[in-house]
């Protein structure tokens, strides 16, 4: 335990000036350390950091540290959002996101996460693993679309909704509550 807090301090010690002085070098070096956080993820796996899947992961953690709008400033994510890397991750582990879409700040869009086109997903929402939005899906704010859920096309979500893993969403939602089954009704209203 003394040894952690010495490495702690020492650790705090080099990042404060790092943190107070901001700018380009501030992103740099946090991104060096997510690439030596990674390669040491790789060395505890056993996995090579050498090859081209330990390339891309250690490419991964230091876009992480750039924010997203330096890259695409069109997008329709808050400006503030920097989770370039996040998305990168995703998408290599077979999230999808299609054109057209607007995602609100805070969303979180699990692996295996399917959203189709011309979507709208409202601020602090959550489509869990495997979930899939149909084409122009308009979803509010504070919405968890859980494991496996699908909502087809055309529809609407209105704010603080709970979809069930598994569920069928087939018709607009118009009340906040919890939704579960095929097709999916409310089984408890807010």
């Amino acid at each position: 335990m003394k040894q952690r807090v010495i490495w702690g301090a020492i650790a705090l010690v080099i990042f404060l000036p790092f943190l107070l002085w901001g700018g380009l070098s501030f992103q740099i070096f946090v991104g060096l350390l997510a690439m030596i956080g990674v390669a040491e993820m790789l060395r505890m796996k056993e996995l090579e950091f050498f090859s081209l899947e330990g390339a891309l992961a250690m490419l991964g953690a230091f876009v992480l540290t750039v924010p997203l709008d330096h890259y695409f400033p069109s997008l329709p994510i808050d400006s503030s959002f920097s989770v370039y890397g996040i998305l990168v991750f995703l998408l290599l582990a077979g999230t999808v996101i299609n054109s057209g879409c607007q995602i609100g700040k805070g969303v979180i869009v699990n692996t295996g996460a399917s959203i189709d086109h011309d979507n709208v997903i409202g601020d602090f929402s959550h489509i869990s693993v495997g979930a899939h939005l149909a084409g122009t899906v308009r979803i509010g704010s504070g919405v968890w679309v859980g494991i496996g859920a699908v909502v087809s096309n055309n529809l609407s979500i209105t704010d603080d909704v709970m979809i069930g893993a598994g569920a069928a969403v087939i018709r607009n939602i118009e009340e906040s509550g919890t939704y579960v089954g095929v097709p999916a009704a409310v089984v408890k209203k807010k």
